[in-house]
């Protein structure tokens, strides 16, 4: 990709140099990789247009308009307005010690603890931290092993996994990473003087904007731009400090700062055919839209979720004017799909000659679609994807196998009993974030001695409503109340007074880490939908998981321990069985074996009773 820069040498020069004095221009860089000597050595060139990385188009809506003139093929995801998708800007108010370390510790807090947060809601996320310099880069790590003993989320974080572990990286080892959710920290800022200079290191040097092309495309899901400083603080000639500036507009802005719409629908049907399935779906109650997308591909129309705001259940292609565009049908019928189903769609084929033959049987065929894909049941759904005839007097066999032919009449007729595998099982209950009673805050310190009773009445009022619950749980939601920052030793001392004032008798109870109420009794928390919050293992107690395992091997009545680690993480909405979902698997299969819960092989577990 000639618009993003390969690794290059320039930051190991800057090992005992400083990012702003060093002259790149002393650095070969040569071949910058194996296809420039095949370009070299005559081999024709074909650009690469197809982008199927990002889940939302805004993630790769600035390079496309910026860097690729509008030219990438993107495609639409089956989701368009989420808080956990896009690219958000998260101001500091920090300073860039120009004159000593060259760092910003406060954005370096921060972005710790977005880490923080998503390992906390989005235990299943893949995380990657990439900053513009390496004194940002050690900046970070060094919050990190700060934080390391008394936030017990970093300690899980995975670093050994290449492809989907934990990183921070500086702007240049960053290239061909990428991680479900990027915080990109810029660094640099006002220094202890209150000034701004435009100087930002490896970004001012030749191929600078390249770079930034690099660090704001490496994400699938989520970009979160940690910064002190705003796009209008930034006033420069450089091409690349100017891209900089328009990023960082975009991401407080969003898409008005590119004069780009990202809502969804780009216009009318393009076609009769697609403006008649328009209306039938209309016509049935859906809100339906035509032409989904921003740019490059598109939707041919999207049925939004009836229940789920800012998402599509259904996509609806037709082979209209887009169709006939392909030059390969194979391609629209196979690879673009593969793309569409990996970015969350269903998708629901119908073709005109089968339309116009018998509309009202296709008209059935997308209200069962529709009926089936709201109630999870995709795999149910008929395969009639067939392919039309080129003579256009009808349409062929379907292209796979099965039983398609009428059926006879001395043929046994069959109940079918439709069951969802996915849905969350009956004994589970929603998981609620804790939260601690409002108080009046104005007259009171939270170290000050005559805050603790207030601090006791909240921490009993959260472990009352949400116990089992881990102390840090506790400690995060009292410390939110408060609107503190992080929870530093003087908080922590007076946090655990105050939880020793509450396990007074009569009150809650202290076992280790987790604390309990007699008016709760344990149950299994689970989040209410797919994008509902939810837990990192570290936080659910050890009984509740061990109830978790007991009830999904009972409904299961026997399993492998590699199934059932699968099935209780899906409870849990963990998509990835990463090494502390593991380990805390195996311990419990092994206490519930030394307690005589469950018997068996590992291949085959059941209970004992």
């Amino acid at each position: 990709d000639q618009k993003q820069l390969p690794p290059t040498s320039f930051f190991d020069r800057m090992a005992d140099t400083d990012d702003e004095d060093i002259d790149e221009s002393d650095i070969d860089l040569g071949f910058e990789s194996i296809l420039d000597r095949c370009k070299a050595q005559g081999v024709r060139s074909l650009p690469l247009e197809w982008h199927y990385r990002s889940r939302h188009e805004s993630l790769i809506a600035y390079s496309n308009h910026s860097f690729y003139e509008g030219r990438l093929h993107t495609f639409p995801g089956a989701v368009f307005e989420s808080r956990d998708l896009g690219v958000e800007l998260f101001r500091v108010e920090g300073v860039y010690r120009r004159g000593t370390t060259r760092d910003n510790r406060e954005e370096a807090a921060a972005v710790v603890e977005r880490v923080l947060f998503h390992r906390r809601h989005h235990p299943d996320a893949t995380i990657g931290v990439v900053a513009l310099s390496t004194a940002q880069q050690r900046a970070v790590e060094n919050e990190i092993e700060r934080h390391w003993d008394s936030e017990p989320e970093l300690r899980l974080l995975d670093s050994d996994d290449r492809l989907g572990g934990f990183f921070v990286k500086n702007l240049e080892s960053v290239q061909g990473d990428e991680r479900d959710i990027i915080i990109l920290t810029i660094g640099y800022g006002r220094d202890e003087n209150g000034k701004l200079t435009m100087n930002f290191g490896p970004l001012n040097r030749e191929g600078g904007q390249r770079r930034l092309n690099v660090a704001i495309t490496r994400a699938r899901r989520r970009v979160e731009v940690v910064a002190t400083i705003s796009a209008g603080d930034i006033v420069s000639n450089n091409p690349s400090i100017n891209h900089l500036r328009r990023y960082l507009d975009y991401a407080e802005r969003g898409h008005p700062a590119l004069a780009v719409d990202l809502k969804g629908s780009m216009g009318d049907a393009e076609s009769l055919f697609e403006e008649e399935v328009l209306n039938s779906l209309r016509s049935m109650g859906h809100d339906a839209v035509p032409q989904v997308g921003v740019a490059g591909y598109r939707i041919d129309i999207g049925v939004r979720h009836p229940t789920r705001p800012g998402s599509y259940l259904l996509g609806v292609e037709c082979d209209g004017a887009s169709y006939h565009s392909s030059k390969v049908a194979r391609d629209r019928d196979r690879l673009r799909q593969e793309v569409l189903e990996g970015l969350g769609w269903t998708i629901h084929r119908i073709w005109s000659t089968s339309w116009f033959a018998d509309r009202p049987r296709e008209e059935r065929r997308l209200a069962d679609a529709i009926d089936l894909t709201l109630h999870g049941q995709t795999d149910m759904l008929p395969d009639a994807d067939t392919v039309p005839d080129n003579s256009g007097t009808g349409p062929l066999p379907p292209r796979s196998g099965g039983a398609q032919g009428s059926v006879r009449p001395d043929s046994p007729s069959v109940d079918v009993v439709s069951v969802d595998f996915e849905a969350r099982p009956e004994w589970a209950r929603d998981y609620e974030e804790p939260e601690a009673p409002r108080g009046p805050y104005g007259r009171y310190d939270f170290h000050d001695p005559d805050s603790r009773s207030l601090i006791v009445e909240q921490i009993r009022h959260i472990v009352d409503h949400h116990a089992p619950i881990h102390r840090e749980a506790v400690l995060r939601a009292v410390r939110e109340e408060w609107r503190l920052g992080r929870s530093g030793q003087r908080m922590r001392e007076a946090f655990d007074r105050a939880v020793t004032v509450a396990c007074s008798p009569g009150g809650i109870e202290s076992r280790g880490v987790w604390l309990y109420s007699s008016r709760r009794h344990t149950v299994v928390r689970v989040p209410a939908s797919p994008d509902a919050p939810g837990r990192a293992v570290a936080e659910v107690p050890p009984d509740e998981v061990r109830l978790a395992l007991r009830r999904t091997l009972r409904d299961a009545g026997s399993s492998s321990a590699a199934d059932l680690c699968r099935a209780w993480a899906r409870l849990y909405g963990w998509r990835r069985v990463g090494p502390d979902i593991q380990n805390v698997f195996e311990r419990s299969v092994e206490a519930m074996r030394a307690s005589g819960e469950i018997e068996g092989p590992s291949d085959q577990l059941r209970l004992k009773d």
